[in-house]
């Protein structure tokens, strides 16, 4: 508001009202850090007189238990004046936890969602897999007729599924990394980016993806050879 000179001294009409500016508080998020900074202006208690009326908050520091010193801080408010209505008095944890509430709630439903969308990615993945080594039962009876191992087989299998998945897993992370900065704001203590998080999926669809395609070529490679020929 005084951007080319010293604000200490001047004067702030506020409702019509004078006020100096007597001293100066570095920015600061009063209700939650999902919030950004807001103009704030502290005043004597006495001269609180704005409409509507702003209530008026104690915050109390004290040694011990805070959630058993409750009832004998509300005696000794009610000491001074019996009439004052008293609310809103609980620790600092729990106004925290309040202020906190929304975004807990939005973090729980993201977490289930994700989960969910990893445990249907995972049956996706493994029922492609599955069916594509499955549609490759004659070929892996060719192969085995003509000298082919089981290891041999298992290898070859595993090779060809995991550049497609690789293929899509990092397809998958580039549409990963452009949507989450859409979901940035509603991270907090972990960027959009997350390694850790971003590794531990991708390992467990690359783990999902080993064992979609060993299960069955294991299963296509103990059917006899001729069966298999026969095999549509």
């Amino acid at each position: 508001m005084w951007p080319n000179g010293n604000a200490l001294g001047s004067t702030l009409i506020v409702q019509d009202k004078p006020f100096q500016v007597v001293g100066i508080f570095k920015d600061a998020r009063l209700r939650n850090s999902t919030e950004g900074p807001i103009p704030s202006l502290y005043v004597p208690y006495w001269q609180n007189d704005f409409y509507p009326q702003v209530d008026s908050r104690m915050v109390i520091r004290i040694s011990g238990d805070p959630q058993k010193m409750l009832p004998l801080l509300r005696q000794e408010a009610m000491k001074v004046d019996p009439d004052v209505p008293i609310a809103e008095d609980m620790t600092m944890t729990a106004q925290v936890d309040g202020q906190y509430r929304p975004v807990l709630m939005a973090s729980a439903v993201l977490v289930c969602a994700g989960i969910v969308a990893l445990f249907l990615s995972a049956i996706g993945l493994y029922a492609v897999l599955a069916f594509n080594v499955s549609q490759r039962t004659r070929e892996i009876g060719i192969r085995m007729a003509l000298g082919a191992q089981h290891t041999d087989v298992v290898r070859l299998v595993a090779k060809q599924a995991m550049t497609l998945v690789l293929v899509g897993v990092g397809i998958g992370l580039v549409a990963a990394f452009t949507l989450a900065q859409l979901l940035s704001s509603l991270l907090y203590g972990v960027t959009a980016t997350d390694p850790l998080t971003v590794v531990a999926v991708t390992g467990l669809l690359m783990l999902v993806a080993l064992l979609a395609c060993y299960i069955p070529s294991r299963r296509a490679t103990r059917v006899d050879p001729m069966t298999a020929l026969r095999y549509e």
